[in-house]
């Protein structure tokens, strides 16, 4: 696991490294796995801190209808070279988001955070 403390870390890591895409990783309500792939030319400081966005309707307990605009944040603090991919690629695990940046409160990974609370 690696561990990144700000985006021009995870940059300088993946310059360093060879690093080719990025893979941003996110679970539905059912916990499927999803995820969206972005070449490393298109990954910068902006789009690690603001994401990039979806169409949560594809996304089985998401969204529907026309509030479906959703954006992917990566957690930039946990992150991993994924050994499933022909080209060297750095893994993430993100939070969905509504489009006016409130995160979606089904996740699995909201879920599972309040479990710890309590």
């Amino acid at each position: 696991m690696l561990e990144f403390t700000s985006a021009k870390e995870v940059l300088d890591f993946s310059k360093k490294n060879s690093i080719k895409q990025i893979d941003l990783k996110f679970t539905n309500l059912f916990g499927g796995l999803h995820h969206v792939t972005v070449p490393i030319t298109r990954v910068n400081e902006q789009f690690l801190k603001n994401g990039i966005g979806f169409d949560g309707s594809s996304i089985p307990g998401f969204k529907t209808g026309k509030q479906s605009d959703m954006k992917l944040i990566p957690d930039i603090n946990y992150a991993f070279i994924d050994p499933f991919y022909e080209v060297k690629t750095l893994s993430f695990f993100g939070f969905a988001y509504q489009a006016g940046s409130t995160q979606l409160k089904r996740q699995t990974v909201q879920i599972k955070m309040k479990m710890q609370i309590l």
